[in-house]
């Protein structure tokens, strides 16, 4: 995915123009943020899960699943207060972005979709626990293109900053 946005670069420097292209590269910026953050709970979920199977503990399954989402949902707050409080004197460095309604609004929509993909990475854990790697990948892929597709189409038809970003 990283490399089909890199391929992608020229296109949004060309639609976006650059002072839209640095605040997309912002909203991205604070999605990885965000990613890298549940990164230790997918595999961790992973392993616990692997394990429970391995013992024969199907049942405990869920237990776990539920806990690791509670972490995550702690992790992502301790995120997002992080994030705040840097935000506030980070505000008057990021006044060369562009308005700052809009530079807020790419913030939160940055940290909603870091959200997003946080609980995405517990589920994508649960799925290589159960060794069900196949379907994981296939997933993955099919939804990264996707994403993709969706982005360059909407590239194509013109769109803006924000409908890139709802993309």
């Amino acid at each position: 995915y990283p490399s089909l946005l890199l391929a992608a670069t020229p296109f949004l420097v060309a639609a976006l123009q650059q002072s839209g292209f640095g605040l997309w590269c912002f909203y991205l910026a604070i999605v990885a943020v965000g990613a890298a953050a549940s990164a230790g709970t997918a595999q961790a979920i992973a392993t616990v899960i692997a394990r429970c199977r391995a013992h024969g503990q199907d049942p405990e399954i869920h237990l776990h699943v539920d806990e690791a989402l509670t972490i995550a949902r702690v992790d992502f707050g301790c995120v997002v207060v992080v994030l705040g409080l840097i935000s506030l004197p980070a505000t008057l460095l990021l006044g060369a972005l562009g308005d700052a309604r809009l530079v807020a609004c790419l913030c939160l929509a940055g940290l909603a979709v870091a959200w997003v993909e946080h609980l995405d990475q517990v589920y994508a854990g649960v799925w290589k626990g159960m060794e069900d790697f196949a379907s994981a990948a296939r997933a993955e892929v099919f939804l990264r293109a996707l994403q993709f597709s969706l982005l360059l189409g909407a590239l194509q038809a013109g769109a803006g900053l924000i409908a890139l970003v709802v993309v």
